[in-house]
This record gives structure tokens, sequence and C-alpha cells, in this order.
């Protein structure tokens, strides 16, 4: 992953908007531009990149967001502010994504410079580069292939909640970190709820059952719905 071009990009934008600071809290932003798989807070400036974290992250954010300065923050991310966003006029933050309580935090903490801007981020995520194209595909892949191994187990007495269990157990098997979301796994009546969740309700014959799964592979999800 280019996380240098990314944060390139980003700057051009910033630079488009009149910013000359960004603040990226979005957990997803975070691991498009820096690599890190942790909490914390990313602090843009032109010529500066600031990784805000806690103890709990400092080892782990050394590591994995590389080209970053990784400041400890124990008091909360926004206390770090002040301090990182000296000399800054315009500070843009993901007003999509930062709550209006951290908002009224950060505002106390800079002042009246913040300048909400909606999907700076998610506008360079949207055109995928080789390497993400090839990780989605293969959460795809190891999503089929679970489900193919899940097939035998789909009978007449099978609870819900069992295929569930199945399912997840075999995401991770094959070299998911976690499930992309809940899984859904219901049959009979309950087969027409798009978001139902598993019970311990079991499979009679004749029953129509509606699977939707997916885990995430290096950081890009799979999906998948079988009925």
């Amino acid at each position: 992953m280019d996380y240098a071009q990314r944060v390139n990009n980003l700057r051009q934008k910033m630079e488009a908007n009149g910013l000359d600071g960004f603040l990226v809290s979005k957990p997803e932003n975070l691991y498009y531009l820096s690599g890190f798989t942790g909490e914390g807070l990313l602090v843009l400036t032109a010529k500066k990149l600031y990784l805000v974290t806690d103890p709990r992250y400092t080892e782990q954010a050394q590591v994995e967001a590389v080209g970053w300065e990784v400041y400890e923050q124990k008091q909360g991310y926004i206390k770090a502010l002040p301090e990182l966003c000296q000399g800054l006029s315009k500070i843009g933050f993901e007003s999509q994504h930062l709550t209006f309580g951290q908002y009224l935090k950060a505002q106390e903490a800079v002042g009246e410079r913040l300048e909400p801007r909606a999907s700076l981020v998610e506008e360079l995520r949207r055109v995928k580069e080789p390497e993400e194209l090839a990780r989605i595909r293969q959460a795809v892949a190891i999503g089929d292939a679970a489900f193919q191994e899940l097939l035998p187990m789909i009978a007449v007495g099978t609870r819900e909640r069992d295929l569930a269990i199945e399912l997840e157990r075999l995401l991770k098997l094959k070299g998911c970190s976690r499930e992309a979301f809940d899984t859904i796994a219901v049959a009979g009546e309950r087969a027409s709820l798009p978001h139902g969740q598993p019970t311990e309700n079991k499979l009679a014959r004749g029953d129509m059952l509606t699977l939707d799964f997916g885990g995430f592979y290096r950081g890009y999800a799979g999906d998948t719905t079988r009925t």
C-alpha cells in the first residue's frame, strides 16, 4: 500500500479546500492513510504527520504507522490539539464522523479554526488500488470457500445459530481477521428478514434459508448472500 501517495493526495485536497490542517477520526480512514489498526486521531498539516493515540497502542502505532510521528495522549486524543495545531488557521475535520460532543471539545481546544469537511478521504478511497482490489477479491474468495464447507451442515434439525457460528469459524480459519458484520442465518418464515439474527430455530424440510456473511481480510471486507 502506498500510504505516502495517499497522504499527498489528501494534502492536495486540503489545499484545494483552503485548509492547512486536517483531523482524521474515522477508523477506516486512519487505516487507509497510515496502516494503523488501533484507536487514535490523525493530524495532518502541510509538513507534519501526527498519530495521536493512548498507551495501549503506542508500540503498535510505531510499528504500523511508518512515517507518522506517534504522539501519546492519556487524557483523550483531542487534548493533543492545542500543541499539534499551533500556527494553523483552518483545520478541517470529518464532520460526518465526529460527534457533536467531540466537536465541542475540539472547538474548545483550537477555537474557531475548525472547518467541517465531509468525505474528503472517502473521495480518495472510491478509486481502488490494485492491492486493494486483490484483498477484496481474496475476502470474497474466503467467503465462497467457507460457504462450500458449510453445505453438508445445512440439514433438517440444524439450528440457525449453529450455522452462523460455523460460518464465522470458517472465515477466520481461512484467513479473515474478524466478521465484516453480524452474520445472518435465518430459515423458514424468518428467511425474509434482511437483518434477522440467528436463533435456536431449527431447519425443517422445505424451509427457505437465507445466509448473509463476510469477513475482513487485511483490512478489506467481503460480503456474500446465499439462499
